[in-house]
């Protein structure tokens, strides 16, 4: 119970609902990883089940929150990482219900993302980092919104990047696995990931935008060399060179794969710490 109350600006019961999620995206992290170690021989089904159950827990109780705020929930670090990993679970969901060529199969490279996200936001002491922000309302709260819906598909397009990474493996070695694996087929995978790139950017450059107007509303400048800012700008950069060599080169470039997960790996290590070194988002 001691444990539990880590947050004096949420209820019991929202409390109860994001560490209730973290336990199913870790049980959904775990069969993952058991997945992982049978070359994905196993049926992924349970997986993609555990993370949708997970994620409407995750989601009443951050509607729960953001509806008793009268405002998007992104007021300290503990929210940011909440709303991250929901964007990320959301923008699996999506595909693995919408799309064809069982996309569903990424799960456990999802999991373990929204897994650690979920721990991180559950942390003691973290709900206090970034507390003294200005409250995201209005078009500041929109521009929240998009850029970390950004980032989730950002972290979906790693996640099958990896899982492609591992299958052009095996099939490049002529593993028994790679046809035993319940995988889409590598050219399926490719497209997935670059698709939620195209995706990812999109979002990415509109939150940008709407950023820099509110900039220039609540403060009267358009840019101000903030670590956030310049940050968020190499961060943009990074996937924008990313999306045009996806488009000149040959699909199927694992040097490009390397890079969508290493892009993602520099984004959610650097983003906690660009946050805290903000003049803007940390006053």
């Amino acid at each position: 119970m001691e444990a539990l109350v880590i947050w004096t600006a949420v209820t019991e019961w929202e409390r109860y609902a994001f560490a209730a999620a973290a336990a199913i995206y870790g049980a959904a992290a775990a069969h993952g990883a058991l997945i992982w170690r049978g070359g994905f021989r196993r049926e992924t089904k349970l997986n993609a089940a555990l993370i949708m159950v997970g994620l409407l827990v995750h989601t009443a109780g951050l509607w729960e929150l953001g509806f008793r705020q009268g405002r998007c929930p992104v007021g300290n670090l503990a929210e940011a990482a909440l709303v991250f990993a929901w964007a990320a679970g959301a923008a699996y969901l999506l595909v693995s219900r919408m799309g064809r060529g069982g996309a569903a199969a990424i799960g456990p490279a999802v999991a373990p993302i929204l897994f650690g996200l979920n721990v991180f936001a559950l942390t003691p002491g973290v709900d206090r980092l970034g507390a003294g922000a200005e409250p995201a309302v209005g078009l500041r709260s929109l521009h929240v919104s998009l850029t970390v819906a950004a980032y989730g598909a950002f972290g979906l397009a790693a996640a099958a990047a990896a899982v492609y990474l591992l299958h052009s493996h095996d099939l490049k070695q002529r593993k028994l696995r790679a046809v035993l694996a319940r995988l889409p087929s590598v050219q399926r995978l490719d497209r997935i990931c670059q698709q939620a790139l195209a995706v990812g950017l999109a979002l990415f450059t509109v939150g940008l935008g709407l950023g820099f107007v509110w900039l220039r509303a609540a403060r009267g400048e358009f840019f101000t060399p903030d670590v956030k800012i310049v940050w968020s700008l190499f961060v943009w950069a990074v996937y924008f060179a990313l999306a045009i060599l996806r488009w000149r080169l040959r699909a199927g470039n694992r040097r490009l794969a390397w890079a969508s997960v290493g892009a993602f790996a520099f984004l959610i290590l650097t983003f906690w710490i660009t946050s805290l070194l903000s003049g803007i988002h940390q006053p």
